[in-house]
């Protein structure tokens, strides 16, 4: 630790405005090469849209920004409705936009910021009503059903997926018969030549 840097001294303020240079050149580039280290990793199957790797990142950062800057219980209210804010965002873009590659996992990350809003939601329920017991029921009811239907949605996804396959398999079925019946009738058309 050094005394001789007292705070907000004329040196500090020169620090201070080193170090906020530093984060302006620094906090853009970052940003924009975080998503496409994902593309870099062979063994991630999981990849997503770029931007919204960019968007999420910010949201995070705005959420844990406001934790930090509102730490005491007055300021539950404000970093619970900006984290609704932040998570509605969040799913709205993964149902409409669906950024994962592989589309079915969709789902499961809709599925997964839904259930993160609707906890928030209860949080803010309880806020105002003050009654622990409603809110733990009323959050237990939309988990499970959240739940039941992010179950329907994956079985709906895998009987679809199984339907294609059991589709897919029939069709091959009936090329490999007609290609066995082409080369039988070429081995039988040869061996009346001969």
């Amino acid at each position: 630790q050094d005394d001789s840097i007292a705070c907000f001294s004329n040196f500090h303020y020169l620090l201070m405005g080193a170090g906020f240079v530093g984060l302006l050149l620094y906090y853009p580039v970052a940003t924009l090469l975080y998503p496409s280290f994902q593309f870099e990793s062979k063994a991630l199957d999981l990849k997503f849209d770029a931007s919204y790797i960019v968007a999420l990142s910010q949201g995070k950062l705005v959420v844990v920004g406001l934790t930090v800057f509102y730490p005491t219980a007055q300021d539950t209210y404000i970093l619970l409705f900006f984290t609704a804010a932040v998570l509605i965002l969040i799913v709205g873009w993964n149902a409409i936009r669906k950024p994962c590659l592989i589309k079915e996992f969709n789902a499961v990350t809709t599925t997964g910021f839904g259930l993160c809003l609707w906890v928030v939601t209860c949080a803010i329920f309880f806020l105002f009503v003050r009654n622990q017991t409603l809110s733990f029921i009323c959050m237990g009811a939309g988990l499970l059903f959240v739940a039941l239907f992010c179950l329907a949605l994956l079985t709906k996804t895998f009987t679809k997926n199984l339907r294609n396959h059991n589709k897919k398999k029939a069709l091959m079925k009936i090329v490999r018969s007609k290609i066995d019946e082409i080369a039988m009738r070429s081995l039988s058309s040869q061996d009346d030549v001969s």
